[in-house]
């Protein structure tokens, strides 16, 4: 909390990364997005924040449902749950034709799953996620006089998803000229630092937008395969109106959390447990210029089971020394030009007002002076 800093956005993602990773689980599906690519376009269409978040969220029900679809469309043998879930999905786009008095090539009447057999559901599976898609510009052409060209532009958006290499040009072009254009670039600002901090296995997805209307921002989902539909374990992204929500001072954070059932599950089913590790240590950057450098340290040392902070608010020494302490951490690792050279570093017992200079190599879990 209490910055608005895209490194402060790609280190939940990346801490989020490192406890799975912690708990033995590496074979896992990264989203990361920017909900304010939305937000930018809509509000430069002139609605609120509260109108901007029912858009949203009915662009979500749609990027959700065919991902959902798809998923159950990849089955070998479709389960009678899938078939509710289908069969739940049509009925939905029935009402909402019937809301606004759709006619056209997608429409669609509900059918009870129990009269539908494999062919036909096959067949459903490719036919519904479109005439989903196409009912939804409809009630949003209707219900808020969306224009058209900007109908098609927000769903051409959620349809961008990939490697970050297959998908920076064509964001960037469809882009070009819009409001969206800074969120585009807080987006590859992230992931720039994501990279620094080591989590290199992700997608882009623009169309990442999350269920809850809090997100301003970055936004991110971590999905398991092992878990077939009911996938996503973990998700997060920047809700800098949160704190002002509920009455308190405008506070820009970001955050994530953990869906445990979920989460327990897949341990079960790889049969994984964990262990803690006590040591912490805090990397107190000293010059700039060094900031990647120092983060690249702190995740060698996360990575070989070491708990390490860094300061995320670009302060001085001295503040991140009183950081250190008010999270607990016994050591302060002091980094310079001087010690990026030389391999060897000043660490400080900020209990016991002891330093000691040490080469990198020699910083272990069980480290005392």
């Amino acid at each position: 909390m209490g910055t608005k800093s895209t490194m402060a956005d790609a280190k939940v993602i990346a801490v989020a990364a490192s406890v799975l990773s912690a708990l033995g689980i590496t074979d896992y599906n990264l989203k990361v997005g920017n909900i304010g690519v939305y937000r930018d376009l809509l509000q430069a269409e002139g609605f609120d924040f509260d109108k901007q978040c029912a858009i949203i969220g009915s662009i979500n029900r749609v990027i959700d449902a065919k991902e959902k679809l798809e998923a159950i469309g990849n089955k070998k043998e479709i389960a009678e749950a899938d078939k509710e879930f289908l069969t739940t999905k049509m009925s939905e786009i029935y009402k909402l034709q019937n809301e606004i008095k759709y006619s056209g090539i997608y429409e669609i009447m509900p059918i009870p799953a129990k009269s539908l057999n494999e062919e036909k559901i096959r067949a459903l599976l490719k036919q519904v996620p479109k005439s989903l898609e196409e009912t939804m510009k409809a009630v949003l052409s209707k219900k808020y006089s969306l224009r058209p060209e900007f109908i098609e532009l927000v769903f051409n958006i959620a349809d961008i998803k990939g490697r970050r290499k297959d998908v920076e040009t064509k964001a960037r072009d469809i882009l070009k000229g819009t409001a969206a254009e800074k969120a585009l670039d807080e987006l590859f600002s992230v992931v720039d630092w994501l990279e620094t901090y080591g989590v290199k296995n992700y997608n882009l997805v623009l169309g990442v937008a999350r269920g809850l209307d809090f997100y301003t921002g970055t936004v991110f989902e971590f999905d398991l395969p092992i878990l077939d539909a009911q996938k996503q374990v973990c998700g997060g992204g920047r809700y800098d109106k949160l704190v002002e929500e509920f009455g308190g001072p405008s506070t820009p954070a970001t955050g994530f959390a953990f869906g445990f059932d979920r989460l327990t599950e897949a341990l079960d089913r790889l049969g994984k447990s964990y262990t803690e590790d006590k040591a912490a240590f805090l990397i107190a950057c000293v010059d700039e210029k060094n900031r990647k450098r120092s983060i690249e340290i702190c995740q060698k040392l996360r990575e070989s089971g070491i708990r390490c902070e860094e300061d995320l608010n670009f302060s001085d020494f001295k503040e991140q020394t009183e950081y250190a302490k008010k999270l607990g951490i016994k050591y302060v690792i002091a980094l310079g030009e001087r010690e990026i050279k030389s391999g060897k570093v000043t660490v400080t017992d900020i209990i016991k007002k002891k330093s000691k200079e040490i080469d990198l190599k020699e910083i272990r879990g069980n480290f005392s002076f």
